[in-house]
């Protein structure tokens, strides 16, 4: 009889931590797809406080264009938020690069922890070429975002900005978690 109890109250207990393990992944996943949503609208609202140089743009009424490197998940993201926004009268489109993907036309490249292995090399093709880059934590970017107490920030290299010809709205840097204005390297 103790032996059924001691059965019982073990099966329980497994399915009580089953129901638990399983919400938190619940959680998990909700929050990631929180979080990109979040970030796929920083992206588009980063378009808006950030003045490109002349000659940026082929046209006057060329679209800005956001080249992502990473998971198809965020690319989803960007390219849904993307499809029913326009910027200052001009339309968004969204487009995948990889290392070695031309940039030419590129106004923002967002680089995610799965776009990491290709980032230097994207880093470097950006160059001294007026693209605003943006990426998940790490070094390289003009824009990386952070996670503070669960919250997506981000921060700012404005010397980078600088150096590839964009000046970059007082309020955007006003709500930066931080701004590093010192020179690019």
């Amino acid at each position: 009889m103790k032996i059924r109890l001691l059965i019982s109250a073990w099966c329980i207990a497994c399915c009580a931590l089953l129901v638990v393990a399983r919400q938190t992944l619940a959680a998990d996943t909700g929050s990631s797809a929180i979080e990109q949503a979040v970030k796929a609208a920083y992206l588009y609202k980063f378009l808006g406080y950030v003045q490109w140089p002349p000659g940026a743009f082929v046209k006057p009424d060329a679209p800005f264009v956001i080249g992502v490197a990473g998971s198809d998940e965020m690319l989803a993201a960007i390219s849904d938020l993307a499809g029913h926004h326009q910027v200052r009268g001009r339309p968004i489109t969204v487009r995948r690069v990889a290392a070695g993907s031309a940039l030419d036309g590129v106004h923002l490249l967002y680089v995610d922890e799965q776009g990491y292995a290709q980032a230097d090399q994207l880093l470097k093709q950006a160059g001294r070429k007026p693209i605003l880059t943006v990426t998940d934590g790490g070094d390289g970017g003009i824009i990386r975002f952070v996670l503070d107490d669960g919250r997506v920030r981000f921060s700012i290299a404005l010397g980078l900005a600088r150096r590839q010809s964009l000046v970059l709205s007082s309020r955007l840097l006003s709500v930066a978690a931080s701004v590093d204005e010192g020179a690019a390297k």
